[in-house]
């Protein structure tokens, strides 16, 4: 600017003006705080939809070069870890995102305790707990006169064994195994 020679300025005074980073980069499957000014050290926090987490930080700041800053945040799908796995069981998965499904089922000789079905929650976990098989027990067995029946467990491929007192012989099976049904492989 010049004085001119009617002690008046050449040219209008500058102004400072503030920056400004024009809107805020969009983050797909998010959403940014509702007011989002885009002036010079303005912040821009943003949330992922339900299933999806942020990544790369939550928020972005006008920088003084009118630019936002890096890195833009992003949404990815939650993704749950392999499902857990259990002794006699069977997982049938349906995928690892949100939402997606696991099915246990236990090996022949064994029965469900819990839920069946877990689901891929929006964390990352899965839902549901983790069942267990437990195996299947075949009733007590039958006690013999002059006799006794040995065992440790009654429960699926286990066996009881029979054995007679002095002066008496076994008629009959000596060992019975429990199936998977829940039924001893003989009579006694």
């Amino acid at each position: 600017l010049r004085c001119t020679p009617s002690h008046e300025w050449n040219d209008s005074f500058p102004v400072c003006e503030q920056v400004s980073c024009g809107p805020p980069p969009d983050v797909p499957f998010g959403d940014r705080s509702s007011a989002t000014p885009s002036h010079f050290g303005s912040v821009v926090t943003y949330s992922c939809m339900d299933g999806f987490n942020l990544r790369k930080g939550a928020s972005v700041v006008c920088q003084a070069d009118g630019r936002w800053s890096a890195p833009t945040p992003e949404c990815s799908p939650a993704e749950c870890p392999q499902p857990e796995e259990i002794p006699n069981s069977i997982v049938d998965m349906q995928g690892l995102m949100y939402l997606s499904t696991a099915v246990y089922s236990c090996k022949p000789g064994y029965n469900l305790a819990g839920n069946a079905t877990v689901i891929c929650g929006q964390s990352g976990l899965w839902i549901g707990g983790v069942p267990a098989c437990h195996p299947i027990e075949c009733p007590a067995p039958k006690d013999i006169a002059n006799g006794k029946v040995s065992y440790a467990q009654l429960q699926f491929s286990r066996s009881v064994t029979y054995s007679c007192q002095q002066g008496y012989h076994l008629q009959g099976a000596e060992t019975l195994t429990c199936l998977e049904t829940g039924e001893w492989d003989q009579e006694a």
